[in-house]
């Protein structure tokens, strides 16, 4: 690109800053708002033509940017029709597909299948949880997070100890998956490696980000007074086209592919734990479990300075330096992504020399 042309850039870009800030909440001068463009598979590309590898958006794209069953199934789902009308009054045979393609993934040794409720904000779906564990004789729910603050996994027998206290306060275990489900972890929900919870809440990676969170119980547990109670301020709100996109991501989740997550999870702890040694007067770990590794650095106050500095190496995290690649990425762009971040860590070192 020559100089004139990205002068026209730089103009165009400005332009649509100064628009961003002026009309949209919670921006501030100080945030990064960098010109991305086109996504396809872990890579994005801004709208420089630079490329980079997305570490960032994994988290809610299982598949990457523009997979193809994905975008398909959202377009079909598009062109027939995008809402029904109030929840009940009609039947949506998609929306149930996706429910049983959840409740299925956890069938019960006795009594019928989990049932589904659908919920469009993550704040919806965890109390939806926590009311509908108010049923005698229990005394409520018990939030189950299987990961620390640190995005350090919990050990089991700490988790079976917690576990086993909530349950002598006859409180019901709630696991809450909605930051990492779907396969991150190499299992398709992470609870699965260490209890049986009554309940489980699950995010929209499912459904490719569209907003869609879900709430799998037993059936008694939606018929209580305050289940109904409930359902007079929250309605259920299944989204078709999310449906319709979780009915084409859930499927393809299957024991092959988290076989190859783990795979390629141990490439990048091993390559991160490296990094960690080569440059411990940057960073001392990188704690976490499957493909969600959070970068933590000796000084803490310089993260965003440190994100910027991947960026300009080609990759892209999330603010808390947490690392989170679609399901689907190999250890060739691990290897690569590792080496952005062990440039990061020069780059640094060289600020502090």
């Amino acid at each position: 690109m020559d100089q004139s042309a990205k002068n026209l850039l730089d103009i165009h870009f400005a332009t649509g800053r100064t628009k961003c800030l002026t009309y949209l909440a919670g921006l501030s001068p100080a945030s990064l708002l960098h010109p991305m463009g086109r996504g396809t598979g872990v890579s994005i590309m801004d709208e420089y033509g630079e490329q980079y590898l997305d570490f960032n958006g994994g988290a809610q794209l299982p598949f990457g940017h523009r997979d193809a069953d994905v975008a398909n199934m959202a377009l079909v789902q598009l062109q027939e029709h995008t809402w029904f009308g109030d929840y009940g009054d009609y039947q949506d045979r998609l929306v149930a597909d996706y429910a049983a393609l959840l409740s299925d993934r956890f069938p019960q040794k006795n009594g019928p299948p989990l049932k589904v409720m659908f919920t469009p904000s993550v704040y919806e779906a965890r109390m939806t949880a926590a009311q509908i564990c108010i049923c005698p004789p229990s005394q409520g729910g018990y939030f189950l997070s299987l990961l620390t603050p640190e995005g350090i996994p919990r050990e089991g027998g700490e988790v079976q100890d917690e576990v086993h206290r909530a349950r002598a306060q006859r409180l019901k275990i709630i696991a809450d998956e909605l930051d990492t489900g779907f396969g991150r972890t190499g299992s398709f929900c992470l609870f699965e490696q260490y209890v049986t919870p009554d309940v489980i809440l699950l995010g929209s990676a499912g459904t490719g980000g569209l907003p869609c969170n879900a709430v799998l119980a037993p059936g008694p547990l939606f018929e209580t007074e305050s289940f109904g109670q409930l359902i007079q301020h929250i309605a259920p709100t299944p989204n078709p086209i999310a449906c319709a996109v979780g009915n084409a991501i859930v499927p393809r989740i299957n024991e092959s592919l988290l076989a190859q997550v783990r795979n390629v999870a141990g490439t990048l702890a091993m390559d991160l734990a490296t990094v960690c040694e080569q440059f411990s007067d940057v960073l001392h770990s990188t704690p976490g479990v499957g493909l969600i590794r959070t970068i933590k650095l000796n000084a803490p106050s310089r993260a965003e300075d440190f994100r910027r500095r991947c960026r300009h190496a080609g990759l892209l995290i999330q603010p808390n330096l947490r690392l989170s690649p679609p399901l689907t990425v190999t250890a060739q762009q691990v290897r690569i992504a590792v080496d952005a971040v062990a440039a990061a860590c020069i780059d640094m070192e060289e600020v502090v020399l």
